[in-house]
């Protein structure tokens, strides 16, 4: 059976980096490019991550942020070896942050728009018929 190790590295400006690698769980053995061409494994023997702690406030009863709760997330990163995945680390946090940030946007945007309910025909006869049974009494 073939799981995954995770093998962690900080770069000289501090990036972090963690690397999936695919392991025999017997052995621990990693796999080699030979052994995943004879074993017709198909999936990358090595995944790269950046990890990145980002803050987000919890907001108080005015709105505005009371506490601050740290979140470690982590991003994908292509790359061919560790420090590929270093010097790629700061444009793919970026991007990893700028689509966070879009996504609450949206999340807010749809949050503040007041839905609209439109009943379909048979709701709005069934509505009709309870306000006509409704004036009788």
């Amino acid at each position: 059976m073939l799981i995954r190790r995770v093998d962690s590295f900080v770069g000289s400006k501090g990036e972090r980096i963690e690397a999936l690698v695919l392991i025999e769980s017997e052995t621990g053995d990693r796999i080699t490019p030979e052994v995943a061409a004879e074993q017709n494994i198909e999936e990358p023997l090595t995944i790269f991550a950046g990890v990145a702690t980002i803050m987000s406030g919890i907001p108080g009863p005015d709105g505005r942020p009371i506490a601050a709760i740290p979140n470690e997330l982590r991003f994908p990163i292509e790359a061919e070896n560790a420090a590929d995945a270093v010097n790629a680390y700061p444009e793919k946090l970026n991007q990893f942050v700028e689509q966070l940030e879009n996504q609450q946007r949206e999340a807010q945007q749809k949050a503040s728009q007041p839905e609209i309910y439109v009943p379909d025909a048979a709701e709005s006869e069934a509505i009709n018929n309870l306000k006509i049974a409704g004036s009788n009494d």
